[in-house]
């Protein structure tokens, strides 16, 4: 250690601090008796401390999910800037008297920034894990800490709520319009798949099974019209047959051999009216019209047997007969006009439903698109139909106050004892204020005196080799012990 133009050892500070024991001790003492007395001379400040805990909601979480789920250090941040600004201090100052003698002295700004520094908001943990906060308000009257920490925290607690439901609502809002515009997109959706359905109809893939069941059935029915058509065919040729043979030329053999040909025809009308005899009633009209056809042949084949008979002069059919066969050949051309017809139309639906049945993949593709649009779209809506539901009950929750709430553990307590000054801290800093300056002092002493004590002081004052150092002795001093003490104590007094 360094002392002016000197190094002081171990055994020179030692002896240092022994020369100005008093001027160390005095002050050591002095100071906590100071600091002590300066605690009853500084005005007291008390401080009123209340604690909230957090409930969560009543309703269980799986029935009703919170809106608010932000964390209780966020909110306490939030909610702290709102009870600090000056909208809510300044009427509380004023409903108080708070800073009275301040008033109109000093900036409002700065007596805002006084009343922030008396407030302490900071959140808390019990042991059992519940979460909350601690509020606390000093002030030089204990009645008015009270008072004003209670104020502070029943603010807090309505701020705190009202923030819970405008929340609440804001999120309500907020889904109703997100809502509302994913009813419209899936409108939209649903319009053009419905477009698309009507543009396409019976080329879906939905329709693709009734289709190729239609073509089978128009097939077979194909197949049906084209042996109906045939078989009256023949049984046209078979009564042209029979009116060739009733002209006054026909020779008996061919009206054997036409007789022959209709017994032919009829077996095979009647074959065929079997076979639709499985299928339709008696009431069908292609059934009736084969039974009149079978009927008109039986007659026709009698009186072409009796043409045929030897005793005939001329094998001719009477008139009546003529016109019978004539009109049989009518309803038959009728008939084979009707099939053709009938064909036709079948032809036409066959050609359609093939049709369909061949642009059906590309039509699927394109309505698996158009679906999967339609489906998220549906997809979507339901989801924020649902979220806006528990949104809507969430903040029915808070309307009711049955959301999360605080519950006040600890009400603001009326202080006994102040917080402010406290004498321990007062003496223990009066001790260590003592305690420096004691040692300044010492040094200060010991750098002002130009003592020359040691053979290292000779040479930085002297500036000269040191040859050879004379020790003290008293035979007198060193017998005696007064005269050794009364020797230390001059030392000490004269250093």
């Amino acid at each position: 250690m360094h002392l002016g133009n000197r190094e002081l050892g171990p055994s020179e500070l030692l002896a240092m601090l022994k020369r100005r024991a008093w001027w160390i001790i005095a002050p050591i003492v002095v100071g906590p008796l100071v600091g002590l007395a300066t605690t009853y001379l500084v005005q007291p400040r008390y401080t009123s401390e209340a604690m909230v805990l957090v409930e969560p909601q009543r309703v269980p979480d799986r029935f009703v999910t919170p809106i608010v789920t932000e964390q209780i250090n966020s909110r306490l941040a939030t909610i702290r800037e709102q009870i600090m600004s000056r909208s809510r201090l300044q009427p509380i100052i004023e409903r108080f008297g708070l800073f009275r003698e301040d008033t109109g002295k000093i900036p409002v700004e700065e007596i805002l920034d006084r009343m922030r520094k008396l407030i302490e908001i900071s959140p808390i943990r019990t042991e059992a894990g519940s979460s909350g906060f601690r509020i606390a308000f000093t002030w030089r009257d204990r009645l008015l800490a009270q008072q004003v920490c209670n104020e502070i925290m029943s603010i807090f607690m309505e701020q705190s709520l009202k923030i819970r439901e405008q929340h609440a609502e804001d999120t309500t809002e907020f889904l109703s319009r997100q809502v509302d515009d994913a009813k419209q997109k899936l409108d939209q959706q649903d319009s053009i798949l419905a477009a698309f359905k009507t543009r396409h109809l019976g080329q879906l893939p939905t329709d693709e099974a009734r289709n190729m069941q239609m073509l089978a059935t128009l097939t077979s029915r194909m197949e049906t019209l084209t042996q109906t058509i045939a078989s009256a065919r023949q049984q046209r040729m078979v009564q042209e047959s029979l009116l060739a043979q009733a002209t006054p030329n026909a020779t008996g053999a061919s009206v054997a051999a036409g007789s022959m040909e209709a017994q032919r025809e009829i077996e095979a009308l009647q074959t065929q009216l079997a076979q639709l005899r499985s299928r339709y009633t008696e009431d069908h009209p292609d059934v009736k019209k084969l039974k009149y056809q079978i009927e008109l042949l039986k007659g026709t084949s009698q009186h072409t047997e009796v043409a045929a008979s030897p005793s005939a002069d001329h094998p001719v059919l009477p008139s009546p007969q003529v016109a019978q066969i004539r009109m049989a050949i009518r309803l038959i051309d009728d008939d084979i006009k009707e099939k053709t017809q009938e064909q036709a139309r079948i032809q036409r639906g066959m050609r359609e439903y093939e049709s369909n049945i061949q642009i059906t993949p590309t039509v699927e593709e394109q309505f698996k698109a158009l679906t999967r649009d339609y489906q998220t779209a549906l997809g979507f809506y339901n989801d924020l139909l649902a979220k806006k539901a528990q949104s809507e009950m969430a903040t029915d929750l808070e309307r009711r106050q049955q959301g999360e709430q605080f519950r006040v553990m600890d009400p603001p307590n009326l202080p006994e004892k102040a917080t402010f000054p406290k004498k321990p801290a007062f003496v223990g800093g009066g001790f260590l204020l003592g305690l420096g300056i004691g040692i300044g002092l010492a040094l200060l002493l010991e750098l002002r005196q130009d003592f020359i004590r040691t053979e290292a002081d000779i040479a930085d004052h002297l500036e000269l080799p040191l040859l050879g150092v004379v020790q003290y002795v008293s035979v007198k001093e060193k017998s005696d012990p007064r005269d050794v003490a009364r020797r230390d104590m001059r030392q000490a007094v004269s250093g």
